[in-house]
C-alpha cells in the first residue's frame, strides 16, 4: 500500500470552512467557561468576555477569546493587593487548549 501525500496538506486543511468553525467554537466555549468563573457584582465583567472569528495567519489558524471590561486585567493577571483569577486561561485549559499570552499592544 502507497500513501501519497500533498506538499501542501496542512495549509489545505487549515484553509477548509469546518477548521475554522471549529476554531471559532473553542473560542467562544473559552469565553462562556471564562464568564462562569468570575465572581458575580453588576454583571459587568460577567457579560464583557466574547470571541473572534478564526484567522489564518503565519502561525496558523486562530481565534480569540478577550473581555472588554476596563477591569478585566486585574481579574485575568492579578495586582499587587490581588491574587490572579485568571479566568480565560483557566477556562482554556479545562477545554485542553493551550493559550498564548499576548503582551499589551501586540497585535
Amino acid at each position: 500500500m502507497s500513501v501519497f501525500t500533498r506538499p501542501d496538506a496542512a495549509d489545505v486543511l487549515l484553509r477548509e470552512a469546518s477548521s475554522a468553525l471549529l476554531v471559532e467554537q473553542a473560542a467562544a466555549q473559552v469565553a462562556k467557561g471564562a464568564a462562569e468563573l468570575v465572581p458575580v457584582d453588576t454583571g459587568t465583567l460577567k457579560r464583557s468576555y466574547r470571541s473572534t472569528k478564526a484567522t489564518l495567519d503565519a502561525e496558523g489558524l486562530r481565534a480569540t477569546a478577550y473581555t472588554w471590561a476596563k477591569t478585566g486585567h486585574l481579574f485575568e493577571w492579578g495586582s499587587v493587593r490581588q491574587a490572579p483569577l485568571a479566568p480565560l486561561r483557566r477556562a482554556a485549559e479545562r477545554l485542553g487548549l493551550r493559550t498564548k499570552p499576548t503582551p499589551k499592544g501586540a497585535a
